[in-house]
């Protein structure tokens, strides 16, 4: 399994971390971005190539400085180079993790940007995607929400994000696997205790999923129906792009010319 698993995950990144030579890894430590840090420098050194493990100390906890660093120095053992960034916001109030979230992606961004990077990676596992779909629906979102995350994306912020991509190589993979993998290499990882902090929303999902599953649901179903959901949205995208073909004309001073009756029939 780990050979196999291994050789999964070089394909992954062959396939969405396209030409550029250099990468960059949003690397928290924990398991699963450890697990990811592990195969990407074992790729790397396969493929030539160069990668940067960034690392966001958010300052939420008293530890973080500390754990941020020995991060760093888990991914400079392992022959990545590595940048701890530091958020100066307000870790207090409400929508800690939402404000948190949109730092720590602006963070990276912009890091990605003054390194000439255009990739970024995250280890986001079928767990966090069974999870993200299951939030979605809870929020009453329709059937293009469930769609989850998608395996390559463009970066959330603006204007920080403007060209830089994200690349979910895990996305299929469950997170008892890498854990697996990380006990065969004989790795450890930092456990960050919001992780298991009810307050979260997340957590609770978690936690619940995973009491179903003990009841013999199969979580991987809902990453399932996000797999699917993704594949119709991509094919209302080509139809659009055969109908815009020709239903649409565009003029010599800029403008476009629609053709009404094509767009009704549609």
């Amino acid at each position: 399994m780990p050979d196999a698993l291994r050789s999964h995950v070089f394909e992954q990144l062959d396939r969405l971390t396209g030409e550029g030579r250099r990468l960059a890894l949003a690397y928290s430590g924990g398991g699963d971005s450890h697990a990811l840090l592990c195969f990407l420098a074992d790729w790397c050194h396969a493929r030539d190539r160069d990668a940067l493990a960034l690392t966001v100390d958010h300052g939420l906890r008293t530890e973080s400085a500390a754990e941020a660093v020995l991060a760093a120095e888990r991914a400079e053992r392992l022959g990545l180079t590595a940048r701890v960034l530091r958020w100066q916001g307000d870790p207090t109030g409400s929508g800690i993790q939402a404000r948190a979230r949109i730092a720590r992606h602006s963070l990276l961004a912009q890091a990605c940007r003054d390194e000439g990077i255009d990739t970024l990676l995250t280890a986001h596992t079928l767990d966090d995607q069974a999870e993200t779909v299951w939030m979605r629906l809870a929020a009453g979102g329709g059937w293009r929400a469930c769609a989850g995350m998608e395996p390559l994306s463009p970066s959330p912020v603006w204007p920080e994000g403007r060209g830089i991509r994200i690349a979910r190589p895990l996305l299929d993979i469950r997170r008892e696997a890498l854990r697996a993998e990380l006990a065969v290499r004989n790795e450890t990882w930092i456990e960050d205790p919001s992780n298991e902090d009810r307050k979260f929303e997340r957590v609770r999902v978690r936690q619940k999923l995973a009491e179903f599953e003990r009841g013999g649901f199969r979580t991987e179903r809902l990453a399932e129906l996000a797999a699917t959901i993704r594949c119709l949205i991509a094919a209302e995208r080509r139809a659009a792009v055969r109908l815009a073909e020709r239903a649409v004309h565009f003029e010599s001073w800029g403008g476009a010319r629609l053709d009404r009756s094509l767009y009704r029939r549609a």
